[in-house]
C-alpha cells in the first residue's frame, strides 16, 4: 500500500490500472474512458498527473484505432504550447517501443469538466463569454497549425480552481482538408454536437469546431442542449434546421455570436476562431477578463 492509501494494482473506485501502467507512477483512480483509451489520476512523487493510455485489447478484440489516436494526440500536443490546451508532460512507450501505443503523461487540472460545472445551473453571460473566448483561442491554435478538434463538448473542457479553461482530449483531432480516416475514426465524434454538414458525411473543418463551440455556449447560458429540448422532433432534424431560440436575458451581442455559430450554413458562421474569440472577449462587461476569471474560479471552488 502506498503512502496515498491506494494499492499499486487498484484505485479507490475498484478499477485496476491496465497492463503497462508506468511503474514510476502510483495510480490513484480511474477518471474515465471508453473502448479505446482511458484516463487515470496518478502521483509522480509529490506531483499529481493525468495518465492517458490504451484500453487493453485482446487477440479477439485488438485496439489499433486507440493506438493510432494516442500517437496522433502525442504528435499534436508536442508541437503546441498554449494555456488553453492541456499540456503534455511526457510520452512513455512500452516494450514495443515507438511502434507500440504511447502512454501520455498530461498535466493535472484540479477542477471539473464543463458538464459537471453547468449541472448546478447556467453560467452568467460574462462567465459563458469568458469560457467561450478561451476555447475559441484554443481552437485558433489548432486551426492555425492545420488541425481540427472534431469533438468539442462540455466533457472535453476542464476548468481549474484558478479559473483556467482547458480544451482536452485531442484523440479525434484530424488534419484540415484531409478526408476522414477509414474504420472507427470515420465520422468520429459526438453526434449531438456535430454540425449539419458533418452529419451529412462531410469531413470536419474549422467551421464544424465553431458549430460545436456554439452548442457548448448555448448549454452554458441555458443549462440545456440547444437541440435536445421538448419532445417529438428528431435531434438530427433540429440540428439541420439550426437557429434555436437563444435564452431570454442574454445580452444581444453575446446572443448574436451564439446564434451565428449555430447557423445551418457554414459560410454564415464566424469567419474564424480568432474572430469569434475577439467578439466574445468584447462581451465580458465592465469588469473585463480579470473579474470574469475571478468569478469563474469562485464558481469552480463552490462546486467542490
Amino acid at each position: 500500500m502506498s503512502a496515498t492509501g491506494f494499492a499499486k494494482d487498484g484505485g479507490s473506485n475498484g478499477w485496476s490500472p491496465p497492463a503497462g501502467f508506468p511503474e514510476n507512477l502510483v495510480p490513484v483512480r480511474r477518471l474515465g474512458g471508453g473502448p479505446l483509451s482511458e484516463v487515470w489520476e496518478a502521483l509522480d512523487g509529490d506531483d499529481r498527473v493525468a495518465v492517458k493510455l490504451l484500453t487493453t485489447g485482446t487477440a479477439a478484440a485488438p485496439n489499433p484505432g486507440g493506438a493510432a489516436r494516442l500517437h496522433r494526440e502525442a504528435r499534436i500536443l508536442s508541437s503546441l504550447e498554449t494555456p488553453h490546451l492541456r499540456g503534455l508532460i511526457d510520452v512513455v512507450f512500452g516494450p514495443a517501443g515507438p511502434s507500440g501505443a504511447p502512454i501520455l503523461i498530461l498535466e493535472w487540472i484540479d477542477g471539473p469538466d464543463l458538464g459537471r460545472l453547468v449541472a448546478a445551473g447556467p453560467l452568467t453571460p460574462a462567465l459563458a463569454a469568458l469560457v467561450g473566448a478561451r476555447l475559441a483561442r484554443a481552437l485558433g491554435w489548432l486551426h492555425d497549425r492545420g488541425w481540427v478538434h472534431r469533438d468539442v463538448k462540455p466533457g472535453n473542457v476542464l476548468v481549474s480552481r484558478e479559473g483556467r479553461v482547458v480544451l482536452s482530449d485531442l484523440g479525434l483531432a484530424w488534419p484540415i482538408g484531409v478526408p476522414d480516416p477509414p474504420g472507427d475514426d470515420a465520422g468520429a465524434g459526438t453526434p449531438s454536437t456535430m454540425s449539419p454538414e458533418r452529419l451529412a458525411g462531410r469531413p470536419a473543418g474549422p467551421d464544424d469546431d465553431l458549430w460545436s463551440l456554439g452548442v457548448v455556449l448555448f448549454r452554458l447560458l441555458a443549462g440545456v442542449h440547444p437541440f435536445l429540448v421538448g419532445d417529438g422532433d428528431d435531434l438530427f432534424d433540429r440540428i439541420r434546421a439550426g437557429d434555436p431560440p437563444i435564452p431570454a436575458g442574454v445580452p444581444s451581442e453575446l446572443a448574436g455570436m451564439v446564434a451565428s455559430c449555430l447557423r445551418p450554413r457554414p459560410q454564415d458562421r464566424p469567419g474564424s476562431a480568432a474572430v469569434l474569440a475577439e467578439a466574445l472577449e468584447g462581451c465580458l462587461g465592465e469588469g473585463g477578463e480579470a473579474e470574469a476569471a475571478a468569478a469563474l474560479a469562485a464558481r469552480v471552488r463552490g462546486a467542490d
